[in-house]
């Protein structure tokens, strides 16, 4: 079967955006039969970021029937489906955070909840960006610095930016450059305003925020993969954060997915130690000379426990 590449830009229901490869046009396309990928067990065969072959039907519409190998992928339990997940988006480069101090803020729990699900998914790199630093005073700004050490020393790529400022825009470039990245933020960060940022030309929606909540409005709905071709690049907005979780993670493995742990877990007395209440732990004395920050660790115990409580 003579078959066109392309990579899948947005899913709706049975209904697959497919951006082909050769020509750059864009097809709208269903699946042939039930193509399944057997080592991925997902209630959706196909997820934004997948590179697929298709055939063109004699209405215009395209057929897809074979899936490239995926690399990696950010998933999601499936609704009402104890076993199986959701896949989000696969084959990415990069995650990047969008954090603010302020209007709405980010916690930095919230940060290493998705830096421990991306090192999870094996998503190769993580950057993280505090942004709105125009509206920072004196004192936000010395935070910002602060959230920033840690995360530098935990080594992460992190900078204090404004997507409204152009004078920013050569560090973020850096970043997406070449790169498939998927973007997370809570509503009201400024993800839509990043994104016109890279490519005017989508014009995606902004959202305000609310007065009553100091949180953002929903833009997003669904995963969506927008081409940024100055870059030779792609990034992938999220439906919201609330779609992501700890699926298939379990509380042993986390410690593994923090970086700065790394270099401590070996000298640890027990090998299944969680580094809570075990003697002899590295990871705690290593926080305790100041190794590993505090901030890092108390949201390293809250994964913990959230993990051990979930039913």
């Amino acid at each position: 079967m003579q078959g066109k590449k392309g990579i899948v830009t947005h899913s709706k229901g049975n209904w697959y955006t497919v951006l082909e490869q050769d020509t750059q046009k864009v097809i709208e396309c269903r699946l042939k039969g039930k193509l399944r990928l057997t080592e991925w067990n997902a209630t959706n065969p196909v997820a934004v970021g997948d590179n697929v072959l298709f055939t063109i039907e004699n209405d215009g519409n395209g057929l897809i029937y074979a899936i490239d190998e995926r690399k990696n992928g950010i998933m999601r339990k499936a609704a009402g489906r104890n076993s199986q997940a959701h896949i989000i988006a696969a084959n990415i480069d990069q995650l990047i955070v969008l954090a603010t101090l302020a209007r709405p803020r980010t916690s930095l729990g919230f940060i290493d909840r998705m830096l421990v699900i991306a090192e999870a998914h094996k998503i190769p790199q993580s950057v993280i960006l505090w942004n709105k630093c125009d509206l920072y005073t004196p004192e936000m700004l010395a935070q910002a610095k602060h959230y920033a050490q840690i995360y530098q020393n935990a080594g992460y790529s992190v900078h204090i930016v404004s997507v409204l400022d152009s004078g920013f825009f050569p560090v973020i470039k850096e970043h997406v450059q070449g790169k498939t990245s998927v973007l997370i933020g809570h509503s009201g960060t400024g993800k839509s305003t990043l994104l016109n940022l890279l490519n005017p030309d989508l014009r995606v929606k902004t959202g305000d925020i609310s007065i009553w909540s100091n949180k953002g409005k929903h833009t997003t709905t669904l995963a969506t993969m927008h081409l940024l071709p100055q870059f030779e690049a792609q990034i992938i907005d999220t439906p919201g954060i609330k779609e992501l979780d700890f699926f298939n993670i379990e509380p042993e493995e986390v410690s593994r997915y923090y970086p700065d742990f790394l270099p401590y877990l070996s000298d640890c007395k027990f090998s299944n130690c969680l580094h809570k209440n075990e003697p002899h732990c590295a990871v705690k004395k290593a926080v305790e000379e100041n190794k590993i920050s505090t901030e890092r660790y108390e949201n390293y115990l809250g994964i913990i426990q959230m993990l051990q409580d979930k039913p």
